[in-house]
């Protein structure tokens, strides 16, 4: 057996191992997780389906020609649900949604009627022919662009959900979604490979694309399985109240009145100065929302409109300056400088040195540095 047909045996192995696991913990992380379970087993069964054919062994399992291919139609519509469910406030299955999947019902009719009830011997001898056939049929050019579409579509919504959670969260740690963003960067090469795969018939693209799908099925499955609800408790308010103002529901929600805007300003900027809420590592602005009895849109209108920030900037800003106080503080001297960043709301390290150099254009080892000497001076001085 050849070297990449060992891999996309442990592919196939690995995807129904993974499709296992992330069914029984559904219970976690609920809808996200039986997508995901569901992806990796078409993967597995696609991949199968590939490696009969790769051994020849597809000769001696006849019946099983076929079977699986009608599910590559189901692929991309099953993996854009998924990233919908991570990225959609309140997302639901609904029935309107097996729109996504009739190219895949009307393929598996079609091979049903026409190959599925044929003896083995039609079907040997339609698998010789496959064997020798070098050029890609209709079936083969529809699913390349079907799928291309899906995972484009699915890239647009990850995009789309970097910018929408900086409006809702202070933080964005395990539920940026930065792995899967990769990920489809990866999906849309592996896709590609295999289209230059059939269109070239060269050995090369084949075995890129036979070693990628088993470490698409990984790395999608370890991570998946890691990876927290991002909209646990969305306070059943709708996504345009929890995103903020669009185009289309600027003039649909109460904006606040003139004369109270500078009233609601106060009392957000004094709750944020005494409170400190901002120490609170996972605050969301319905949190906030809360505490200072302001309504989700009305706030996020006043961080909007009137600070001409949103949420995750308005919050981290007061934490950049906390950080500033308490660095130079000589009774945290004892404390590392991600010691100190974690008392003062971060959550690791890398997301507080890249928001802290963006907002200071220093490191935090720079700026304590600097603040330190310029301390000494003034002592000095003095």
């Amino acid at each position: 057996m050849e070297f990449t047909s060992i891999i996309v045996a442990v592919g196939v192995i690995q995807g129904f191992i993974l499709s296992i696991a992330l069914f029984r913990n559904r219970i976690k992380a609920g809808i996200s997780n039986t997508l995901l379970a569901l992806c990796c087993l078409l993967f597995a069964l696609v991949t199968f389906e590939d490696f009969l054919m790769r051994t020849h062994l597809i000769l001696q399992l006849p019946h099983l020609f076929a079977v699986f291919y009608p599910f590559i139609f189901a692929l991309g519509p099953v993996f854009f649900l998924y990233v919908q469910s991570l990225t959609a406030p309140a997302f639901r299955l609904k029935p309107a949604l097996v729109v996504h999947f009739i190219p895949y019902l009307l393929l598996l009719l079609l091979f049903i009627f026409n190959i599925y009830f044929n003896n083995s011997e039609v079907k040997i001898q339609w698998i010789k022919e496959s064997f020798s056939d070098s050029e890609p049929n209709l079936f083969i050019i529809i699913a390349l662009l079907q799928n291309f579409v899906y995972i484009s579509i699915s890239l647009v919504l990850l995009i789309r959900h970097k910018k929408n959670i900086r409006k809702i969260f202070s933080y964005d740690e395990r539920i940026n979604l930065r792995w899967l963003m990769w990920l489809v960067i990866g999906v849309i090469t592996l896709w590609g490979l295999w289209g230059l795969a059939v269109f070239f018939n060269t050995t090369i693209f084949k075995n890129l694309d036979a070693i990628g799908f088993p470490v698409f099925v990984y790395i999608i499955g370890y991570w998946g399985m890691g990876q927290k609800v991002v909209y646990n408790d969305p306070g059943n308010l709708p996504a345009d109240q929890l995103f903020g103002e669009t185009e289309k529901t600027r003039y649909s929600m109460p904006a606040i009145p003139e004369d109270l805007v500078e009233e609601k300003l106060e009392i957000l900027l004094k709750y944020m100065e005494t409170d400190k809420p901002y120490l609170n590592g996972e605050l969301t602005i319905l949190e906030l929302s809360t505490k200072v009895q302001i309504p989700v849109n009305q706030l996020s209108q006043l961080i909007n409109g009137k600070l001409d920030q949103n949420f995750f900037e308005f919050v981290n800003r007061y934490r950049v300056n906390e950080f500033k106080k308490q660095v130079i503080n000589p009774d945290n001297q004892h404390l590392s400088l991600l010691g100190i960043a974690l008392d003062c709301g971060f959550n690791s390290k890398a997301s507080f040195n890249a928001i802290f150099k963006k907002a200071t254009g220093q490191t935090p080892s720079e700026y304590r540095k600097k603040a330190e000497m310029e301390l000494k001076t003034s002592e000095f001085r003095l």
